[in-house]
């Protein structure tokens, strides 16, 4: 079962960034490969590192704090989840992360459905607990940056989730799968008021919505953008 997206349970604030390229095979030797690319952009787009890499899914930071090294998460079309740490201040290299202080919690989704956490301890990813979340392809997971036990899923069935995982298997704290037509492929949370939730749709539609009541968007005219969002 290949792994689809990641998220870590804080969002990253750091200067940079990644990005990633894909590249196709011929029809003779069909392949699917990636690379990650690392810039700073405090002045202009610098490139700082590249790595060639599996077919890239998502690539999520997490957030640095306590003296904790900036990690980032790579999920990839063979099925795997990658952890990689700057080496060094500047940013420079790139590396595959072994060990580091601390701990943090990564959610994936499945392409059928489940979801599950995963915990980074010193030199190992601990499977922590996996549910089946949906019943079609999971697009997207964001965890709660004011509420960490909060994770929020989205996928291909028009609806999201919320979910408390400090149970196993976690509990489902509300659910919608009236507000959009097609698969929700983004959800987000507003860093400043903790009762604001975005989400993006294939349907073309992105709303904004109170977690307080999770039945129908704040806005009662959504915004149409022509395009998944």
């Amino acid at each position: 079962m290949k792994h689809h997206l990641c998220c870590f349970r804080l969002a990253s604030h750091d200067a940079r960034r990644l990005q990633h390229t894909l590249k196709e095979g011929d029809d003779h030797q069909p392949s699917r490969s990636g690379s990650i690319s690392l810039f700073d952009h405090d002045k202009s787009l610098d490139l700082l590192r590249h790595v060639e890499t599996e077919y890239v899914f998502d690539i999520k930071w997490n957030q640095p704090g306590d003296g904790a090294r900036p990690l980032l998460a790579q999920v990839d079309a063979i099925g795997s989840l990658a952890l990689h740490k700057l080496v060094d201040s500047q940013g420079t290299v790139l590396g595959c992360a072994y060990a580091w202080a601390g701990t943090q919690e990564i959610s994936i989704g499945f392409v059928a459905g489940p979801v599950s956490l995963v915990q980074v301890r010193e030199s190992c990813l601990q499977n922590l607990q996996s549910w089946a979340a949906h019943k079609y392809e999971v697009w997207t997971t964001s965890f709660d940056v004011h509420r960490h036990q909060l994770l929020y899923i989205g996928a291909d069935d028009c609806s999201f989730y919320c979910w408390d995982v400090r149970t196993s298997p976690s509990n489902i704290v509300s659910r919608n799968s009236k507000s959009h037509t097609k698969g929700v492929c983004c959800i987000a949370l507003n860093l400043e008021n903790s009762n604001i939730l975005l989400t993006g749709s294939y349907d073309e539609f992105f709303h904004v919505r109170d977690v307080r009541l999770m039945s129908k968007p704040v806005n009662e005219r959504p915004l149409s953008l022509g395009g998944g969002v």
